[in-house]
């Protein structure tokens, strides 16, 4: 239950991270952008201070999950880039995030 949980976490975090920012005060990766919901935020917050804080979220350099046993992610946070592995049809794509070309 609690790997369910830190999943979750994460890629609301990696959600957030890329819909959320506000490019003229944060950096691109901030998740530190100001939240329109007030429980959204409170949720951010507390998967935060759960995480280690900002500071430890932007010292990681790579972020890797799984969705539902089918595709594997590793998000690499300072190049924005990510590597989407499908066992399905054993598939890499390799996809930067500034253009999404790859």
């Amino acid at each position: 239950m609690n790997k369910i949980l830190i999943a979750f976490a994460v890629v609301t975090l990696v959600i957030l991270a890329t819909a959320c920012k506000d490019e003229s005060t944060h950096s691109q990766h901030s998740i530190s952008a100001p939240l329109q919901d007030q429980k959204v935020a409170t949720i951010v917050e507390l998967m935060m201070e759960a995480q280690g804080g900002d500071k430890a979220w932007e010292d990681l350099r790579y972020v890797s999950w799984t969705f539902f046993g089918a595709r594997h992610l590793t998000w690499d946070k300072q190049n924005g880039r990510v590597r989407i592995e499908s066992d399905k049809d054993t598939a890499v794509y390799l996809v930067n995030l500034e253009n999404l070309q790859g």
